[in-house]
């Protein structure tokens, strides 16, 4: 017999817990110039029916609608305005379906020819919140002009949909802002709008707002040439030509109500278009226009003098946000905003954002006081109050466009769809759901948050903290909807997780939670800094879950820089968090160690004690996992074990029972260990949690059984995690990536070698796809690939994945790396099953100097390469000199494990081979019965690894001259390894033993007639496992064949 090898250095580790537009359709009305008609509330312009100018516009009808204009098929009349017709028109050539504007022949041809002009400079501004023109022409003497088809209503039947009672004034400036965008976009370009209204402002049921008609339907030879004498103007009516755009020949170009002072002198420029978005958005957030009177003039000198009209009693919209449109609309064009972007900048600053992210003002004395000082402030802020009207607490629903409405959904769903990925749909479902559902409370919380203060039940105060909280909750959502909006193949699969893992809504309740935040700082420019990077920071939470680490940290380094430079701790704290998970994530650990420990020190010191915890606990994982250093690590959970505790939030003592059972996992106190991984996930289970925390715990606990040799209930362990991580994040993640190398140990334990390679190549191609091919993962899955080729034979194959892995741990940690070693490990255990033990020695020697440097001369990882070096040694002829390695490895196992332990079969196989080897065949029966008994007491009746106890004690007691009892053993090792994918070499050692025993037996006459025909179909398979093997069994096969020699015939 040749000598028997050690099992293979396990190598499965854990992951850190973690986390396109629609297409256009058609059939929507295309407006051309639609103009305003009367209708007023308190002699003011209010939000009335669209209808076309009367007198001098083109009709259309379906009988002299062109078939063809240019190479466009006409399909149907969208619209008709004073200027030209607006038909639905199919692109032969590019296969698309196009909006036509097909203009009036009236004019100069210089004039004509500046129009094409402008229409291709528009054509050529790609903006995603401007109207796309394709294509300008001219058909049979007239211009036209394809331009983008956009499904979806115009900005004035949106505001329209609101009623009596204007939208929110934060629903009303998202469409806005976009809308300000595209016009900023073409005042880069040098392009005037010169007719903004709300009826040239499309919201795409794709959830874009797109900016129309550029002035494209203007004879531009008449733009400064207007009589604008206010004595004339008198003789227009108002309010029904207030909204009709003037776009005849020699009349005011524009719309009245929406043109500037200076438009009507015929001096139309940028700052024209700024009067005209602020009189829009006026009018959205009141439901009224800005200026009101009985004429034109009377309008006109309402808009010099500067007499805006006064906001309604009762309204919401704050005075920052009307000042900021008051100077819009300033009659002298140098008072008004610099730029439109300083004009949406302004619009974006919101000090009650900037407030409500920080407990600030009477919230911070009476978080100092209790919460009987909270209630106190309530009680003298509604005595203050009384008189005020209340808030009205609805129209919440309307905060979510633009984040979570119809369009958004469709936008996700496509994008979605597009990765032609083949659970796609049941993705969205979830997505979906989660959404819905989240969104759906969270109108509800706002409502709750409103109606409590109109109840008198909390302060201004107090509702500024709830509404920051749920404002950051929207946050969260939002960009939530932005990565998943852009899903490829990779986003895919953590949608659902993504969708699911959303902040809790229930702290946004949570009063002393929301009062315990810390002020923000005293300077004003700086809080608003700290306020916008705050928000920034959770794009990046998103890209962490999503598990774009690389792209998470381009987003957070600079922003982390920055927080620095700013001085404020609690936000340099939460940068340096975000940044340690994700360096962590890209497994760069001590990069990742060095910020985890900055944002510990800097939230310690101010008493943000979740994410000091948070901080710390990542520090065991970190420390004691990935780098090896298990004293560093216990220190880390002696400052956060008590943090945990003290957390506001359940999650966060969960993420400090996980991590420090699996760093006492590593390091070895297994009791430890399990307590802690049994805490975690019955908290987890206690709080409802179907979140990664329960996952991130079962699959610890699992590697926890399977190190105990307790396969069953590992195996069960592992299912679970691995059922519950595909059913957070997908199939394609680092977290199944993890999972399935963990089961896949568990396999190789079972001896379900073919089981185990295919978890393992799963493994393999989820890390590959979602880390790259050089990351720590991949490493690990590697080496069970290595350690099944193995055992399946496929001693070349294994080489190569030991070689690889070797290679990807030695660039991912150091060269003194623990993985390093159990890597050295591997590759030696293969390289002496192909013969080559001279370098299995060296491999082996090194990885136990590693261990020996990182863990101590007795920590039990040693004992692999233990077993490994005296192997080699003893196949290079020296068996006397591999005893005392194999004698060490016990010694180690029983001191760490107990006598007991499943672990120490392993060395107690090698033992009893050597001492056969030797001729101590006392020792070796008392090696091989003890492993024997051991495995009975541990393992299933029909374990593949019983081969090694039967074969060796049945050798041993054959050598004694037990013959009839160690035949029964030999049967029994030939009958496990034909039952089992087991080991085939060892299969062919068996094979041969018992086919020489059973030759003695019939030798001696103790055997049948068909002993001899069984004799040689044993050593006959044998032979041919040897010639397949390889030069590895040359040996063994020359052998075999000597003696199948000396067989009568």
């Amino acid at each position: 017999m040749s000598a028997r090898r050690p099992r293979p250095h396990a190598v499965g580790k854990q992951t850190e817990p973690s986390a396109g537009w629609t297409s256009l359709e058609t059939g929507e009305t295309l407006s051309l110039d639609d103009a305003q008609a009367s209708g007023s509330r308190a002699a003011r312009p209010t939000l009335s029916e669209d209808t076309l100018p009367s007198g001098g516009g083109l009709t259309s009808t379906r009988e002299d609608t062109p078939e063809r204009i240019g190479r466009y098929l006409v399909v149907d009349v969208l619209g008709a305005g004073a200027m030209g017709v607006v038909y639905s028109a199919y692109d032969p050539k590019l296969d698309r379906k196009v909006a036509l504007k097909l203009l009036l022949a009236q004019g100069s041809e210089a004039g004509r020819k500046r129009l094409e002009r402008e229409a291709q400079a528009l054509a050529q501004l790609s903006h995603p919140h401007v109207v796309a023109v394709h294509d300008v022409d001219v058909h049979e003497g007239r211009l036209f002009v394809a331009m983008e088809m956009v499904s979806g209503q115009t900005l004035r039947a949106w505001m329209r949909t609101a009623g009596e009672t204007p939208h929110p004034w934060r629903a009303v400036l998202r469409p806005f802002t976009q809308a300000g965008e595209g016009l900023a976009a073409a005042h880069a370009a040098g392009l005037v709008h010169r007719d903004f209204k709300p009826e040239n402002v499309m919201l795409g049921d794709d959830g874009r707002v797109r900016v129309m008609d550029f002035g494209l339907a203007r004879p531009e030879e008449h733009l400064n040439t207007v009589d604008a004498d206010p004595r004339k103007l008198d003789s227009l009516p108002f309010p029904s030509a207030l909204g009709t755009p003037m776009t005849r020949t020699g009349a005011l170009l524009g719309t009245p109500a929406y043109m500037s002072p200076e438009q009507f002198e015929g001096h139309a420029d940028l700052r024209s278009d700024q009067f005209a978005f602020c009189v829009a958005l006026h009018e959205a957030l009141y439901g009224y226009r800005p200026y009101s009177g009985g004429t034109i003039g009377a309008m006109l000198s309402a808009m010099r003098k500067g007499d805006v009209e006064p906001p309604p009693a009762g309204t919401s919209v704050p005075a920052w946000v009307r000042a900021v449109v008051i100077r819009g609309l300033a009659a002298d064009p140098d008072a008004r905003w610099p730029s439109m972007d300083a004009l949406l900048e302004a619009l974006a600053d919101d000090p009650a954002l900037r407030r409500r992210r920080w407990a600030t003002g009477l919230a911070l004395v009476a978080s100092l006081g209790g919460l009987g000082g909270a209630l106190a402030v309530a009680a003298s802020e509604r005595g203050a109050a009384t008189s005020q009207p209340p808030r009205a607490c609805a129209g919440f629903e309307d905060e979510l466009f633009g984040v979570w409405d119809a369009a958004r959904k469709a936008e996700v769903r496509e994008a979605m769809a597009a990765t032609e990925l083949p659970y796609s749909d049941s993705a969205w479902a979830k997505v979906q759901s989660s959404l819905d559902a989240y969104t759906g409370e969270w109108v509800a919380a706002r409502r709750e948050t409103c109606e409590a203060s109109q109840r008198g039940e909390q302060s201004d105060s107090l509702l500024d903290l709830r509404m920051a909280c749920l404002d950051e909750r929207l946050r969260h959502v939002e960009a939530t909807v932005g990565v998943l909006a852009k899903a490829d193949a990779a986003v895919l699969p953590k949608a659902a997780q993504l969708a699911k893992g959303l902040p809790a809504l229930e702290r946004c309740a949570d009063l002393e939670a929301l009062t315990a935040e810390l002020p923000p700082p005293e300077d004003p420019a700086v809080a608003q800094r700290v306020a916008e990077l705050s928000a920034a920071l959770v794009d990046g939470k998103i890209h962490y879950r999503a598990g774009q680490y690389a792209e998470g940290r381009a987003l957070v380094e600079p922003l982390t820089r920055e927080a620095k430079a700013l001085g404020y701790a609690p936000l340099e704290a939460r940068a340096w968090l975000l940044q340690g998970r994700l360096l962590g994530g890209e497994g760069d650990y001590e990069e990742a160690e060095a910020a985890l420990t900055r944002a510990y020190q800097l939230a310690l010191g101010v008493g943000m004690l979740d994410e000091a915890a948070r901080a710390s606990s990542w520090l065991v994982y970190i420390v004691g996992v990935e780098l090896d250093r298990h004293d560093d690590a216990r220190r880390w959970a002696v400052d956060a074990e008590p943090l945990s505790r003290a957390a506001n939030e359940a999650s966060t003592r969960i993420v400090y029972l996980s991590q420090t059972g699996s760093m006492e996992t590593r390091a070895g106190d297994f009791e430890r260990a399990r307590s802690l991984l049994e805490e975690a996930v019955a908290l987890s289970e206690a709080r409802g949690l179907e979140s990664a925390s329960v996952a991130t715990a079962l699959t610890n606990l699992g590697s926890f059984a399977t190190s105990q040799g307790e396969f069953g209930l590992a195996r069960r362990y592992q299912e679970q995690a691995l059922a519950r991580w595909e059913s957070l994040v997908g199939h394609e993640h680092p977290n199944v990536g993890a999972s399935l190398t963990s089961l896949g140990t568990v396999s190789m334990m079972e001896g379900k070698i073919e089981e185990g390679a295919q978890a393992y190549a799963r493994a393999l191609a989820v890390f590959e796809a979602t880390l790259g091919p050089e990351h720590a993962q991949v490493g690990a899955a590697l080496s069970g690939l290595g350690l099944a080729a193995e055992a399946l034979g496929e001693l070349e194959d294994a080489r190569r994945y030991h070689e690889r892995s070797l290679a990807v741990w030695q660039k991912a940690y150091s060269p003194e790396h623990t993985r390093v070693a159990g890597a050295r490990t591997n590759l030696g255990n293969t390289l002496h099953s192909l013969g080559q033990d001279a370098e299995a020695q060296r491999q082996h020697e090194r990885a136990v100097a590693i261990f020996e440097a990182s863990l101590g001369p007795e920590h039990p990882t040693i004992v692999s390469p233990l077993l490994g070096l005296g192997i080699a040694i003893w196949d290079q002829g020296a068996p006397e000199d591999a005893m005392p390695h194999f004698e060490r490895a016990l010694a180690i196992q029983e001191q760490t494990f107990g006598a007991e332990h499943h672990e120490l079969v392993i060395t107690l196989d090698n033992l009893g081979e050597a001492s056969l080897d030797l001729g101590r065949l006392d020792e070796a029966e008392r090696h091989y019965s003890r492993g024997l008994e051991l495995r009975q007491r541990n393992f299933e009746p029909t374990h593949p690894d019983f081969i090694y106890s039967y074969l060796g004690l049945g050798t041993t007691l054959w050598q004694r001259g037990q013959l009839t009892k160690a035949l029964e053993l030999l049967e029994q090792a030939v009958a496990h390894g034909e039952a089992n994918e087991g080991e085939p070499i060892m299969l062919a050692r068996a094979r041969e033993t018992l086919a020489r025993a059973s030759w003695e037996s019939l030798q001696a006459g103790k055997a049948d007639e068909h002993a001899a025909a069984r004799v040689a179909e044993l050593a006959t398979l044998a032979a041919e496992t040897y010639a397949n093997a390889g030069p590895s069994e040359a040996q063994a096969l020359a052998e075999l064949d000597t003696w199948r020699a000396t067989l009568e015939p």
